[in-house]
């Protein structure tokens, strides 16, 4: 199988079948990024200083992407979220939701991908402890969505509920440390997630709890 068409492993249909193709676990590494399904993920597994992809994984955030997380850390591979991960073009399109490349044509201007830093607003998980994430409202209108930041080691979570939909809490954390626990959280309170490059609020919404650092 040539690089540019890595095997691809559905994680929702889990099996035993090792994704590193060789036992060299000194440079391997997970690049995570939003699906065309905002309720799943898209990972490519890259081996070597050539930064080949070796394999690409899908998943569903809630049920798969926290054990997907761990089982890559017991695997030795260091573990990023990306909106834009440096892989070849024509995966990131065949298998992943890109925000906008430069040179594409569209009926709008596209609007680009956060990739900003979390603002003095937001708490680091787990600044609530043992209590409830939503203390308000049925399960049915929870909704918690995902957003890469600059730092790929780093994730925002923005909670929101009801129609048009109000934040009621934002949280940052590690990937690797903080995701899979805020995770299962998240299904035990039966909320929907949803991972974006591009989140689907208003500007002034995001621009709450993201901000970009001025250019240098």
């Amino acid at each position: 199988m040539s690089p540019s068409t890595p095997p691809f492993h559905d994680l929702e249909f889990p099996n035993d079948v090792p994704l590193w193709p060789s036992n060299d676990t000194a440079t391997r590494r997970v690049f995570l990024m939003p699906a065309p399904d905002p309720s799943l993920f898209v990972a490519f597994g890259v081996l070597g200083a050539s930064a080949e992809v070796s394999f690409v994984a899908r998943g569903s955030l809630l049920e798969n992407l926290g054990f997907f997380i761990e089982r890559m850390l017991r695997e030795s591979a260091r573990v990023g979220l990306y909106a834009l991960p440096p892989v070849p073009r024509e995966l990131i399109e065949k298998y992943g939701a890109p925000p906008p490349f430069e040179g594409h044509e569209f009926e709008a201007p596209p609007k680009p991908p956060v990739a900003g830093l979390a603002s003095d607003r937001v708490q680091a998980y787990p600044a609530r402890g043992s209590a409830p994430l939503w203390a308000q409202g049925g399960s049915a209108a929870r909704r918690a969505i995902l957003v890469p930041v600059r730092d790929p080691s780093g994730f925002l979570v923005l909670g929101l509920h009801g129609s048009p939909p109000t934040v009621l809490f934002a949280l940052k954390g590690s990937v690797t440390e903080d995701l899979p626990r805020l995770l299962a959280r998240l299904r035990r309170e039966d909320c929907h997630v949803e991972l974006f490059a591009v989140p689907p609020l208003p500007e002034s919404v995001v621009g709450e709890y993201l901000f970009l650092p001025p250019a240098p």
